[in-house]
């Protein structure tokens, strides 16, 4: 019997040097950055639950109004934050121990609520500060002149209920009435995509849509990374172009005494770049009327050169560079050509399943029976889920006024101190019935 040459262990792993000539006798192979996913959006971009949100939802409704591309919308948000680089490479003795580096405090976020429309247009962006008063570098007359922006706060710098209500009926809405207009059809049907944001739970919001002919389609929970056409395209550049903006502005902050004067100047700048939608200015009335004073006038500082840490910036001087970099990267973002694309890539318009499954996130896994188990998970929950649905049908809105009744109820009875007495503890003892 032969005996094997290799030793009975473990095997020494490749070597570099394999790794590359390895793909190169493989032209057909590559080697690529694994980026990570959260389980649910793999478990549930998949080619059931994509099939049927479009046989289901989305293919009825555009086949029976016919949708023109200047009605059909999307609106959602993403997240910017300005955090310091404290990742130094320092130089010291072998056995010197650890070397630290103070991490500076780090500034909350700030929401941007885009809405781009399948013709290449878009609508005011609503801009989000975690915070209820005016910012100390703006004042209310100032975010008033800015057409291109409308400004909400929030105490954490999220949307909730009341926000995402006051956008739809001072931007959103408005805004379709004026792309029909632009075609020329009055009675033109509009369509809005969404995902299943708490915040779009609001029958009246939804009774409002139905009342300006706009139907509100919200996604199926956890796909919006292959069925939002924001998250196509529209997103990814606008992050790329954010970090190109950071970086050149953090160059006139570089052993800067004067900073005041570099924002102003930065401010002009963006400025003179951005170009105001026609869509009307908003003025959400969420701060309160505290009014703070606009940066004085100071001397214009040399020349710098490019730093990509923050440290040393005041935590105004942070937001306020974060908010126009993130302005700058919106009008960078938004081209025609990136919007079309975004809307024919997730299959949203001209809408097309064939295109939605073709997306490289989804999965081609067995196909269960029917929709109801293809989002499954989105019933397995006792909250009510508005996921995968026209949100502004008749029955939709039925469901959400019992859930804001329910709520209404259960907020009156903990004002009044009462409450609700729920089932026994496993341990508790209870009564058991004597059967005679």
């Amino acid at each position: 019997m032969p005996v094997s040459k290799r030793p009975d262990t473990e095997p020494d792993p490749p070597s570099g040097s394999w790794y590359h000539s390895y793909l190169k006798r493989r032209p057909t192979l590559g080697a690529i950055m694994a980026k990570p996913m959260e389980k649910a959006r793999h478990d549930n971009a998949t080619t059931p639950n994509i099939s049927a949100w479009f046989n289901d939802v989305l293919l009825p409704v555009f086949a029976k109004h016919k949708y023109d591309c200047s009605m059909v919308a999307n609106c959602d948000e993403t997240m910017v934050q300005f955090s310091a680089n404290n990742k130094l490479k320092i130089i010291m003795p072998k056995l010197g121990g650890y070397a630290h580096v103070r991490e500076e405090p780090q500034l909350q976020h700030i929401t941007f609520v885009p809405t781009i429309f399948a013709d290449g247009a878009r609508a005011t962006t609503l801009i989000i500060y975690p915070m209820k008063t005016v910012p100390q570098e703006y004042s209310l007359d100032k975010l008033s002149r800015d057409e291109d922006f409308a400004v909400a706060g929030q105490s954490q710098g999220w949307i909730d209920k009341s926000i995402f209500e006051q956008y739809c009926l001072k931007s959103i809405i408005p805004k379709f009435e004026k792309q029909r207009l632009k075609i020329d059809k009055p009675e033109a049907r509009g369509l809005l995509i969404v995902d299943g944001h708490s915040s779009r739970m609001n029958a009246n919001l939804m009774d409002s849509f139905e009342a300006n002919g706009i139907d509100v389609v919200s996604l199926v929970s956890h796909t919006s990374h292959v069925s939002q056409p924001l998250d196509a395209i529209v997103f990814s550049v606008f992050k790329q172009n954010l970090r190109k903006n950071l970086r050149q502005c953090m160059a006139k902050f570089r052993k800067d005494v004067n900073k005041l004067r570099t924002l102003e100047l930065f401010e002009k700048t963006v400025s003179g770049l951005i170009t105001a939608p026609d869509a009307p200015s908003l003025n959400v009335s969420i701060f309160g009327d505290e009014e703070t004073e606009v940066l004085p006038d100071m001397e214009v500082p040399v020349e710098q050169e490019l730093d990509d840490t923050v440290n040393g910036l005041s935590s105004r001087e942070r937001r306020y560079v974060l908010v126009m970099s993130a302005k700058k990267a919106l009008h960078m973002s938004f081209y025609e050509e990136n919007i079309f694309n975004s809307f024919s890539v997730t299959g949203i318009y001209p809408c097309s399943l064939e295109t939605a499954l073709q997306r490289k996130d989804v999965r081609d896994v067995p196909i269960v029976d029917g929709y109801a188990k293809a989002i499954a998970q989105n019933k397995q929950t006792k909250r009510v889920s508005i996921n995968g649905m026209l949100i502004t049908s008749v029955e939709s809105r039925a469901v959400m006024r019992a859930v804001e009744q329910k709520a209404q109820e259960k907020a009156a009875a903990k004002a009044a101190g009462t409450k609700k007495v729920g089932r026994p503890r496993k341990n508790q003892e209870q009564l058991v019935p004597t059967v005679l």
